[in-house]
């Protein structure tokens, strides 16, 4: 987990691989009546954005951060082993 929880979005090693570079990057999961597709922009195997698909047509994007993680940030994750 990270130092701030809330700054990250779930694992998606468990998803699919979107850009099809042979790893998994993004997972979908149902929220009421609402799909989420979380997708790992940072190379973390954590979400760090989220696209909000309504059952209107309408779609939001949701951020964990308010920047995606910095190069560091990531490497120190894969260190601690999250």
């Amino acid at each position: 987990m990270p130092d701030d929880p809330g700054c990250a979005g779930p694992p998606v090693a468990a998803g699919f691989d979107s850009d099809t570079d042979g790893v998994a990057d993004s997972v979908l999961e149902a929220d009421g009546e609402d799909l989420l597709l979380h997708t790992d922009l940072g190379a973390d195997g954590l979400a760090d954005r989220t696209l909000r698909l309504r059952p209107d047509g309408t779609v939001g994007v949701e951020v964990p951060c308010a920047d995606p993680p910095s190069l560091l940030e990531v490497l120190l994750r894969l260190l601690r082993g999250h």
